[in-house]
């Protein structure tokens, strides 16, 4: 019997950058304590995250679920702040600086192809705009039942936001089920 490849993909940049954020903000025995509360075979995996190497999504929900644990004492509101933080880190400099010079509008109009520069998979991201309110509908990707993931997606989007206009959204979750879920992201002032 064969294992199937998984659907769903994540870049290793991302693991990278969680490696980073937590020696920076926690000291270098950071990543060793993720590692120690993710299931063994996905800390394996990414003991020593390479940028190009592509990882099963379920790796990094196991690491998602670590760092809410670990690091955020399971608080929904440090959890999204951290999100924000390691969004804002892993954000090359270059594509910072592309992302400040543009409207917040443009921005969230590029959010499916910044999916799928860390994400390889059938998930689907479509996003509407009408005066000031953006909508983002997010499809085919069996994670959105776990509320975490939930949370990790408004922590992204802060970040994104946070970077190209300046301030934080008001971003909530409108619907979800276990491979969909709706955005809607107002934000108070825009550049």
């Amino acid at each position: 019997m064969t294992v199937s490849e998984p659907t769903h993909l994540v870049k290793g940049n991302v693991f990278v950058t969680v490696r980073e954020w937590l020696v920076r903000e926690h000291g270098e025995s950071a990543y060793a304590d993720l590692l120690d509360a993710m299931p063994a075979a996905h800390a394996a995996e990414v003991r020593e995250p390479m940028p190009s190497i592509w990882h099963p999504e379920e790796v990094h929900q196991s690491m998602l679920h670590a760092l809410n644990q670990v690091f955020c004492d399971r608080d929904p509101e440090r959890y999204r702040e951290a999100i924000a933080e390691l969004t804002i880190l892993g954000v090359h400099k270059f594509a910072r600086l592309v992302l400040q010079m543009s409207s917040n509008a443009f921005v969230l109009r590029r959010l499916p192809t910044l999916w799928r520069i860390i994400r390889r998979g059938p998930a689907t991201t479509e996003i509407e705009q009408q005066r000031g309110l953006t909508r983002i509908r997010y499809g085919s990707f069996p994670f959105y039942g776990d509320e975490l993931y939930r949370t990790y997606i408004l922590g992204v989007l802060t970040g994104i936001v946070r970077i190209s206009a300046g301030v934080d959204p008001d971003a909530i979750i409108v619907t979800h089920g276990d491979d969909r879920m709706l955005v809607e992201l107002r934000l108070h002032a825009e550049r």
